[in-house]
């Protein structure tokens, strides 16, 4: 009996192990060779900058792709850093991504902004669950991720050298000009004693992510872009106690709509969710603004030479020429 028990024993044993380099030789196979499809589209660019070349990283949904604008900050005042988001962000992807940020950037802030808090479709603790698992298995074993590439596979050269060179010009931000047709109303902000909670996993995680930000030199700040379908007073509040009970900063540009001159007949891309370019680049220089006031020189001219940001002049040149009609 206890010979067949190590038999037994010893044969998961030899299944496992043999499971594991399968799923690691099928996983080298499909995973693209360059960052470009790495992550989400423009995200993945932030693997193609120069080590330690990014003063600031922001995270987040697409509320943060399409409402930060990464190179009117680079413009104002010479300071680099990418908006590095994701359709439908949970924080425990948000948690995966940072790990993997910090393996090259050392970034003085991390800025959260805080769509990516809450779920906009409701979902089951059980969906929410397996939301996480599949995020995980994403980043530990990405062949679910990228099983399709096979289809792209090179016989001749199935394993090419990595490329992760690649990095978006507007580093990050979805760049659009559409008028959503989007009423000007302050409404949505109206004062409430309620307090809107996240779920429980999601703020589980954000506190990893400022745990791992500490670990790394980079001070968590916490940004709410404006958002006048979903975001909401008890929502204010309740990231606001929440960002009180691990130290970080908070600035809500919903609170200062009339102080940046924010009119959500121009500035929003649809009803009242996304902002467009030119909402964002107004949303971005006002949170620049306050970010140097809470923080004097927070957003500086980097430390690196003008010779190091050379592409990010000409990148530049591209994002102005954007809103030349």
């Amino acid at each position: 009996m206890k010979k067949k028990r190590i038999g037994i024993i010893a044969g998961c044993a030899v299944f496992a192990l043999l499971l594991s380099l399968s799923l690691g030789f099928l996983t080298r196979l499909v995973t693209p060779a360059s960052n470009r499809f790495l992550w989400y589209t423009y995200a993945s660019g932030i693997l193609g900058e120069e080590e330690d070349s990014l003063d600031y990283v922001v995270v987040g949904s697409s509320n943060a792709t399409a409402g930060f604008a990464p190179m009117a900050i680079y413009g104002e005042y010479g300071c680099a850093g990418y908006v590095c988001g994701e359709t439908l962000e949970t924080t425990p992807k948000t948690y995966l991504r940072l790990k993997e940020i910090f393996k090259k950037q050392s970034p003085k802030y991390v800025i959260f902004e805080t769509d990516a808090f809450y779920d906009t479709q409701p979902v089951s603790n059980a969906e929410a669950a397996e939301s996480y698992l599949e995020t995980w298995l994403e980043y530990v074993w990405k062949y679910p991720k990228y099983h399709n590439q096979w289809k792209m596979v090179d016989p001749k050269d199935p394993f090419p050298d990595k490329d992760h060179t690649w990095t978006h010009v507007y580093r990050g931000e979805t760049m659009n000009f559409d008028l959503g047709g989007f009423g000007e109303t302050r409404d949505y902000m109206a004062y409430s004693t309620d307090l809107a909670p996240m779920r429980a996993t999601c703020r589980a995680y954000f506190k990893k992510c400022v745990r791992l930000c500490r670990e790394n030199g980079a001070e968590p700040v916490v940004l709410s872009l404006p958002c006048a379908k979903y975001w909401t007073y008890p929502r204010h509040e309740y990231v606001k106690s929440l960002a009180q009970s691990v130290g970080a900063e908070y600035i809500d540009l919903n609170c200062y709509l009339d102080a940046m001159d924010f009119d959500g007949s121009l500035y929003y891309r649809d009803d009242g969710v996304h902002l467009n370019s030119p909402g964002a680049k107004t949303a971005t220089l006002f949170f620049a603004s306050l970010m140097n006031e809470k923080y004097p020189g927070a957003f500086g001219a980097s430390s690196l030479t003008d010779t190091g940001y050379e592409h990010w002049n000409g990148d530049y040149q591209k994002y102005i020429a954007e809103f030349t009609p």
